[in-house]
């Protein structure tokens, strides 16, 4: 297992989500995030009209309870941001990344997040439709397990290529991977 930092923005929609957290859940990645990223999904689940404040703290919660270990101390988050030089911004979600030993930061954001900046921690950032493609290519059992699994629990689609379809809204070259993967 890889810890890999995911970034609020990746945590938002809820496909790319739970893409990601169902690797996780089938120990092909450890998800990394600290409570600032958190917040900032929540914030943002709720600010966007996709969840209210009760049903976002709940995900949060659920998501805290299911993967115990993915939270780094924001003490030592909040020292490291100072010395870092990506864009302030997101210099908390880098701080993550190396305080959590996560070689990959997976974000929509990558232009705050230049390679010189990246490069002394030896980290590296990549938009979440590529990082499942490589997870595709080295785990394709377990990512297809896990597409069977969204299948057979999502109450939003009844059938693999329904999955496929919602997939390439957010996620487009991992679901026509995943489609051919399946021989579809």
């Amino acid at each position: 297992m890889f810890p890999v930092v995911i970034d609020a923005c990746v945590l938002f929609p809820f496909t790319v989500r739970d893409v990601l957290l169902r690797a996780a859940e089938l120990d092909v990645i450890a998800p990394v995030w600290s409570d600032r990223i958190l917040d900032e999904m929540e914030r943002n689940l709720v600010a966007r009209g996709k969840m209210d404040v009760a049903r976002a703290a709940e995900l949060r919660e659920a998501m805290v309870e299911a993967f115990a270990e993915a939270s780094v101390p924001m003490q030592q988050v909040e020292a490291l941001e100072a010395a870092l030089t990506n864009d302030p911004k997101d210099r908390h979600v880098l701080a993550a990344a190396i305080v959590g030993r996560a070689e990959v930061i997976v974000t929509c954001n990558i232009k705050d997040f230049p390679r010189s900046a990246l490069a002394p921690w030896r980290v590296r950032a990549v938009r979440p439709d590529d990082y499942a493609c490589e997870l595709l290519d080295g785990w394709p059992e377990e990512m297809m397990e896990s597409a069977r699994r969204q299948v057979a629990e999502l109450r939003s689609v009844a059938t693999l290529e329904e999955l496929l379809g919602l997939l390439q809204h957010t996620m487009p070259q991992f679901a026509d991977r995943l489609r051919a993967q399946f021989g579809l």
